[in-house]
This record gives C-alpha cells, structure tokens and sequence, in this order.
C-alpha cells in the first residue's frame, strides 16, 4: 500500500513540474476519445440511414434494373440503363412475363415493371418537361401511392395497352389548371 502512495505521491510532483507535458498529453487523450466518438457515431448514422432505407423497400420486395449492351464506351462501362430502353432498343431479357413468375414465389408478395425517361408533355397552348415513369397496374399497391382525384389505372387498362396516365399534382395544375 505505502508503494502505491509514494508512486502517486511522484506522479503528480511529475505533472505540476511538467504542465506543458501534462496539458499535452490530456489533450492528445481528449482528441483521440473525440474522434473515438466521431468515428463511432458517422457509422452508426451511416448504418441507420441504409437499414431505413433498406426498411422502406419491405423485406419482400426486390429491385431489378434491365441493362442493356450499347456500342458506347463509357464511363458505365459496356452497359446503359433503362433509358436505352426509351431510345426504342429492344430487350429480350426480360418481360412483364418473368416479372408474373417472380411474382408467383412463395417469398415475393408483388412486383412491376417499370421504365423511366423525361419527356416533352403538352396540353392545348401549356407544354413542359416532365419525368415520366413508365409503370404496371401492380405500382400502386407496393408503393402505397395515394390518389387525390380519379383513380389508378387498373391490370385489365395495363393489359389492354390502354392510354391512360396518371398526373403528380404540379405536372396537372401546370398542364389544366384548376
């Protein structure tokens, strides 16, 4: 016990005689507990944004995005997205068909199909850009989208390649008006 005294008693007759060593060394302990933390806390954070987003699919839901081979060499390498799609290439690949017989697996509660582009939309003398977002019937009961007037379109308009679209609120107040 009287050894573990005499050693403390040193110690601090160390640091009163070196406080600029003492405050250094307090300092660099103070620092790497901070980054410690920072370090900690931007991974968790980083966690939890991807588990939310991960959470916001549902755990019965899968993303599949055609790819199709272009003779362009980019910086996407040999591959462009969807939007090769809108430019009138033809896939065989993949058709609403597969999407049918993914969606009759026992662990898959639905699917779509989908295809995405930006578009000139015009109405009598109103015309606009707009994202247009290429989809089936199925859309609306995965996405939980929420109708404020009229209704979506149905499996049978779907089947029937019937025209038919349904507005966001601002491409509809742009193009109609009241």
């Amino acid at each position: 016990m009287n050894n573990f005294i005499t050693s403390i008693r040193i110690s601090l007759q160390s640091m009163v005689s070196n406080k600029s060593r003492t405050l250094l060394t307090v300092l660099g302990i103070a620092i790497g507990i901070a980054s410690v933390i920072i370090v900690y806390s931007a991974g968790e954070g980083i966690r939890g944004l991807l588990v939310d987003q991960l959470q916001s699919f549902g755990t019965d839901i899968i993303q599949t995005e055609v790819r199709v081979p272009t003779n362009k060499k980019g910086s996407s390498g040999e591959t462009d997205s969807a939007m090769a799609i809108a430019s009138s290439v033809q896939v065989t690949s993949m058709t609403l068909k597969d999407v049918e017989d993914v969606k009759k697996l026992s662990n898959i509660s639905g699917g779509y199909g989908a295809i995405l582009s930006q578009e000139k939309v015009s109405y009598g003398n109103e015309a606009r850009k707009a994202f247009i977002f290429g989809v089936s019937a199925d859309y609306a009961q995965i996405d939980r989208t929420e109708i404020a007037l009229g209704n979506f379109f149905s499996d049978e308009d779907d089947k029937a390649l019937a025209q038919v679209v349904v507005l966001g609120s601002k491409m509809k107040d742009k193009l109609f008006g009241d």
